[in-house]
């Protein structure tokens, strides 16, 4: 990174990874004759994954009194190579990809702006869902990975609005987002009745919305911060399913509320909401495809508590956390086809008690800026 004052500030660098992951799936059957187990090498499976990233990109901002804009663009190479080793099979994907990225932002006042952003995104599908071997602990329901993914692409677009008060503040954001290649479930019914799961890309999705943020600080010791996003989902393809190109609505919402007793004990609570929301699979075997079922995923909600106590002038933290406090965090999803009907409901122990510890030897001191300025400039660049 180097400023040039008035004519504003370059950044440019390299960005390199390598993920390996090794997976050694060994099954145990269990042998009634002698109560031992038994290795089963007909369910057992060695699947190798590995990718390299390599990505250089630039930066350049500026700000000229009121308007500020921050433009850059990545080039990256992705590498994977995944190996089957159980049935001796080897898969390799190169992709070369240009990421633009543009942020706008006009200050009418410190506590009024305006900003208008476009970025370009990707979602790589993970091991698990590169790995062909068929999974047979559940007999009914088969399922396996597709080494032939692709990965897909999203060009976002947003228009946000902030204005704010002595204790209140509103973030109004406008967005639609746009996806290519989009990764996706897909469901078979075979002959024998047992069900059979696997991914693909789809030809395309949408969506676009409206999302709210609302702060307030109702005392100085209690704050609360409100998160509401209504928005469509539409996606492109054929199907025989009757209103598969419909926009969808579907809706979130988020509560937090932040409590400090004693100047160093606080108390957090939140709730998160998500309504129902239609979801799209793939038909059919092969790469790509369009689409030709749909299902729904239930909604869901879940409450959380966090305690925080500080001592030592805030140098000790200790916390205190149980999530999914009304142990209501699952997921249930119906499918709909021409030829079956599928619900599926998973679910895992996510009701736990997190305790964690902190020391800090050196608070350190940072400098002051402009509130609206930091924000603009700690935006993500997106990797």
């Amino acid at each position: 990174m180097h400023p040039f004052g008035k004519w504003g500030r370059i950044e440019t660098g390299y960005k390199g990874s390598y993920i390996s992951n090794y997976q050694d799936y060994k099954s145990f059957d269990l042998n009634n004759n002698n109560g031992g187990w038994m290795y089963n090498t007909y369910s057992s499976n060695i699947f190798d994954y590995s990718q390299q990233l390599h990505s250089a990109y630039l930066i350049y901002a500026n700000n000229i009194k009121k308007f500020m804009f921050q433009a850059g663009i990545r080039a990256e190479e992705a590498i994977t190579i995944c190996e089957q080793r159980t049935t001796d099979s080897t898969y390799r994907s190169n992709f070369f990809n240009v990421f633009p990225t543009i942020h706008l932002k006009y200050e009418f006042t410190d506590r009024h702006a305006l900003q208008i952003s476009y970025s370009r995104r990707v979602n790589r599908p993970r091991s698990g869902n590169l790995n062909p071997f068929i999974n047979y602990s559940d007999p009914m329901n088969l399922s396996a990975g597709n080494p032939y993914l692709e990965p897909e692409f999203t060009n976002a677009f947003e228009l946000g609005h902030l204005i704010s008060f002595k204790n209140t503040s509103f973030n109004t954001t406008l967005f639609y987002r746009e996806t290519d290649n989009m990764i996706t479930r897909v469901m078979s019914l075979l002959d024998n009745g047992v069900t059979f799961t696997t991914y693909q890309n789809l030809d395309k999705g949408s969506s676009f919305g409206l999302e709210l943020i609302y702060a307030q600080g109702i005392f100085k010791w209690w704050k609360i911060n409100a998160n509401f996003s209504l928005f469509g989902t539409k996606y492109y393809g054929e199907s025989s399913i009757e209103g598969f190109n419909d926009i969808h609505p579907s809706w979130t919402a988020k509560v937090n509320s932040a409590m400090t007793f004693w100047k160093s004990f606080d108390i957090q609570l939140g709730f998160n909401y998500r309504s129902s929301q239609v979801i799209a699979q793939s038909r059919g075997w092969g790469h790509g495809g369009g689409a030709d079922a749909q299902g729904k995923r239930l909604a869901s909600y879940d409450f959380d508590i966090g305690l925080k106590k500080d001592f030592f002038n805030n140098m000790l933290t200790l916390t205190l956390r149980v999530s999914d406090v009304l142990n209501t965090r699952k997921s249930e999803t119906q499918t709909n086809a021409e030829d079956y009907y599928s619900v599926t409901k998973r679910w895992r122990d996510s009701r736990a008690l997190f305790f964690g510890a902190s020391f800090k030897f050196n608070k350190g001191i940072k400098p002051k800026k402009k509130k609206q300025q930091q924000e603009f400039e700690d935006d993500e660049y997106e990797y």
